[in-house]
C-alpha cells in the first residue's frame, strides 16, 4: 500500500491504459462496421458460415436421436469402430442421412465477359475443373438454369457443353420459370387474352419511354408501373394489380395527356388509344378476371421457389391452383346467369308495360 500512488500514476501513463480509455470514450458512438477491415469481415463471414454448417449437422443428429427414441431403438451396436459392419442403428441412420441430404448454399459469384453459351460454359467449367478431380466428376449430378435458349440448348447450350465434361450433370429446368412459360403459352392460345396482356405491356412501355410522361404519371397516379419482362409471369401479376387498383387515375392521366397542348402528336395519339382501351368493357372484364386469378398464381409461384419441394408437393400445389381457378370460373358463371336472368325479367316486364300502354291507346 506504500507504493500505491506511484503504481497508479505509472499505470495511468501506460500505453495500454490510455488505449483502453480511448476505446471506452468511443464505445457506443462509433459505428463498428465502418472500422472493420476486409480481412476481419471475411473472417466473420467464414465463422458465421461454419456456425450455420455446424448447426445444420447438429440438427440432423438430433433428428436421428429423436427418431430412435420415438421407435424405442437402441443407439449403440456391437461394434462402433470405423468401417464396422455391426454398428448401431443411430450410426447407420446418420450415415444414411449424410449420403442423401441435399443442401443448397451460395458458393461464388463469377462475372462473365458476355452472355454467349461459349463464354458462360467456359467460365463454369474453368471454375469446376479447379475444384473437382477426375475421380469426382461423377458426383456432379445436376445443373439447373432458366429456359433461355443459350442455357437449355440441346446442341450448343450451356447445359450441353457442361454435360460433355460431366456426363451425370442432368439439366433440370427451373420449376418457377417453367411455369411462367406454360402460362404464357396457355394464354397465347386465346387471341383476346394475348391482346389483353400485350396492351398491358404497352401501357408500361408508353410511360418508360419519356420522362415527361412519367412526370404526369407521378402527379396523377402517384405510382410507377412495373417494368415489362418477357420471362417473368409475376410481372403480369404486378401490372394487372396496379392497373386494376389505379384504373380511374390512369384514365384521368391519359385524358390529361390527350387534352394537354404540351405533348407531341405521337404521344397524344397513343394516349388516346390507351384511353379508349381502359374504358373498353372487354378489357375491364379481363382486368377484373385476372385480378382474381393472379393472387393464386403468385402463391403457386412462391411455392415453386421453395428449396425443400418434391414432385408430390408440386402436384398438390398445381391441384390447389386448379381448384381455385375452377371456383372463380363457377362463381363468375353463376353471376352471369343471374345477370342474364335479371335482364330477361326486365325485358319481359318492359314488354308487358309496353303492351298495356298500347292497349290503353
Amino acid at each position: 500500500m506504500d507504493h500505491l500512488s506511484e503504481m497508479v500514476k505509472k499505470h495511468e501513463t501506460a500505453k495500454m491504459h490510455m488505449d483502453s480509455c480511448l476505446k471506452l470514450a468511443a464505445f457506443g458512438t462509433v459505428n463498428i462496421a465502418t472500422q472493420l477491415d476486409d480481412s476481419y469481415r471475411i473472417a466473420v463471414r467464414r465463422h458465421n458460415d461454419e456456425v450455420s454448417k455446424n448447426r445444420h449437422i447438429l440438427g440432423r443428429l438430433i433428428d436421428c436421436v429423436k427418431f430412435c427414441g420415438l421407435f424405442e431403438l437402441a443407439l449403440r451396436g456391437k461394434d462402433e469402430s470405423e468401417g464396422s459392419s455391426h454398428a448401431g442403428i443411430f450410426r447407420g441412420l446418420v450415415d444414411l442421412v449424410a449420403n442423401h441430404a441435399v443442401q443448397e448454399r451460395f458458393f461464388e459469384f463469377i462475372p462473365i465477359l458476355n452472355a454467349t453459351a461459349d463464354s458462360i460454359a467456359s467460365v463454369i467449367l474453368e471454375r469446376l475443373n479447379s475444384l473437382v478431380t477426375d475421380d469426382d466428376k461423377g458426383k456432379l449430378i445436376a445443373q439447373a438454369y432458366d429456359g433461355a435458349s443459350v442455357m437449355r440448348g440441346e446442341r450448343a447450350g450451356v447445359q450441353q457443353k457442361v454435360c460433355e465434361h460431366y456426363e451425370n450433370a442432368r439439366y433440370v429446368h427451373c420449376y418457377a420459370h417453367q411455369m411462367n412459360l406454360i402460362m404464357q403459352q396457355a394464354t397465347s392460345q386465346i387471341p383476346a387474352v394475348r391482346v389483353f396482356f400485350s396492351d398491358l405491356s404497352g401501357i408500361t412501355s408508353f410511360f418508360t419511354r419519356s420522362p415527361k410522361r412519367t412526370t404526369i404519371l407521378d402527379q396523377i397516379v402517384a405510382r410507377r408501373l412495373p417494368r415489362a419482362s418477357s420471362t417473368r409471369w409475376n410481372f403480369k401479376s404486378r401490372i394487372v394489380n396496379t392497373v386494376y387498383e389505379n384504373l380511374d387515375d390512369l384514365i384521368e392521366c391519359f385524358r390529361s395527356i390527350v387534352t394537354a397542348s404540351s405533348f407531341d402528336s405521337t404521344t397524344v395519339r397513343e394516349a388516346s388509344g390507351f384511353l379508349r382501351m381502359l374504358k373498353d368493357e372487354d378489357f375491364q372484364f379481363f382486368l377484373q378476371l385476372f385480378h382474381q386469378i393472379m393472387p393464386h398464381m403468385d402463391m403457386m409461384y412462391q411455392q415453386l421457389q421453395k428449396k425443400d419441394i418434391d414432385a408430390v408437393f408440386i402436384k398438390q400445389a398445381l391441384q390447389n391452383f386448379t381448384m381455385k381457378v375452377q371456383s372463380i370460373r363457377d362463381q363468375r358463371s353463376f353471376q352471369e346467369q343471374q345477370q342474364e336472368a335479371t335482364g330477361t325479367i326486365s325485358r319481359r316486364a318492359l314488354g308487358e308495360e309496353e303492351k298495356q300502354r298500347l292497349s290503353k291507346k
